[in-house]
């Protein structure tokens, strides 16, 4: 892989994260790339941990680089 296909990935993949498109990520957008990344397999019977994985995760995320979630 070349620098520029890096780069055009890291591109596209941002500008589907930023769904506002205003150059940064928020919490919204952070916890439903988090809720996306876990399958459906996460999914027991009755149950769906998915949002409350999703929210620990973007918590996380904003925590780690000092961040507040309404920030």
């Amino acid at each position: 892989m070349t620098t520029s296909d890096l780069e055009l990935k890291l591109s596209m993949f941002f500008s589907i994260i930023d769904a506002d498109g205003n150059g940064m990520f928020d919490y919204n957008e952070i916890f439903e790339i988090c809720k996306l990344s876990f399958s459906k397999d996460w999914k027991e019977e009755g149950l769906d941990y998915r949002d409350e994985l999703a929210d620990y995760f973007a918590s996380f995320i904003f925590e780690a680089f000092g961040k507040e979630v309404n920030d």
